[in-house]
């Protein structure tokens, strides 16, 4: 990847959770930051999860909150966007 932008991902999960997996990744002989990076190779080319989900993961109330808490934020960031944007051009 020498050469190309980065960007820095901040991403909230639970610790224990996040700990195991750092033991796990280590396990492997792989750091969080190229396990995530692999991750996202993977669905950029494939244009999905690279595993299976159940078939109700978007369907439990919980992550149809999680989902709409999400889409409202982006919504939010794109209304703000647009609003500095034609803020500058005046």
């Amino acid at each position: 990847m020498a050469g190309k932008k980065q960007t820095l991902l901040t991403v909230k999960m639970d610790a224990d959770l996040k700990q195991q997996t750092e033991t796990e990744l280590r396990n492997l002989g792989l750091s969080y930051q190229t396990a995530i990076t692999l991750f996202s190779q993977a669905i950029v080319k494939d244009g999905r999860l690279p595993f299976e989900t159940p078939s109700d993961f978007f369907e439990s109330e919980h992550n149809q909150v999680v989902v709409k808490s999400i889409i409202d934020d982006l919504i939010q960031c794109q209304k703000k966007s647009s609003s500095s944007l034609s803020q500058s051009q005046n």
